[in-house]
């Protein structure tokens, strides 16, 4: 990528661990409905697709709306850039205990490189803790954490180096886009509200056609199909 030439620049990126949790949601039929979800069907051990269709309210989401678990499996996971095996691992485990311990804690203080201050995730934390205390989510999330590790290697080999080369693309093109003004700027001018982060992350989702789009991942960032 090249060097920024805003003081707060609009990057575009891609990301592996954003793209694998709207895949799970993509070929489960959660929240929305596409062609991706045929495409790739196979992708996901058949089991685990009936299980993760069986558990649908909980995580779907859309129009500010959303299941109980579907912060705890989407939007926080995706906010930590999560990207590796083991990364997922030990956040599925920390999750665990919390549910265990009624108790947001063990994941807060498993990655503290993340801003817990940020004003999104302080809501979205607050709107959750009250869900740790459900002892009946505890179980299902277990399953639901096995899937999401257990599938994780068939997305990597068989979905995401297309993916990856096709949003690469799209990556550059925006970037140069957005190296041709000062949106950030031009944003605080017209609000007349300073933006408080270094630099505004899009993330771009290969898997999210007709799906709920510009999802909010934090005070500074974002996803978009």
């Amino acid at each position: 990528m090249s060097t920024q030439k805003w003081p707060k620049p609009v990057i575009i990126t891609t990301r592996f661990g954003a793209n694998y949790l709207w895949h799970i949601l993509a070929v489960a039929k959660i929240s929305y409905d596409s062609e991706y979800a045929d495409t790739y069907q196979l992708t996901i051990n058949p089991d685990d697709l009936r299980y993760l269709q069986s558990k649908k309210s909980l995580l779907e989401f859309g129009a500010g709306e959303g299941g109980e678990l579907s912060v705890f499996f989407t939007f926080i996971p995706a906010w930590l850039h999560l990207e590796t095996d083991s990364q997922f691992q030990k956040y599925f485990d920390v999750l665990n205990d919390a549910l265990r311990e009624n108790s947001f804690s063990p994941v807060i203080d498993a990655f503290r490189y993340a801003d817990w201050s940020d004003c999104f995730m302080a809501e979205f934390i607050k709107q959750t803790q009250s869900l740790v205390e459900h002892k009946n989510l505890i179980e299902t999330a277990d399953k639901l954490s096995d899937i999401y590790l257990r599938n994780m290697a068939a997305y990597r080999q068989t979905v995401w180096k297309q993916a990856q080369e096709e949003l690469k693309q799209r990556a550059f093109e925006l970037n140069q886009h957005f190296q041709e003004t000062d949106y950030i700027y031009k944003w605080e001018q017209f609000l007349g509200i300073l933006f408080a982060a270094k630099q505004y992350e899009i993330v771009l989702c290969y898997a999210n056609k007709n799906g709920p789009d510009h999802n909010s991942l934090g005070y500074s960032g974002n996803l978009f199909y």
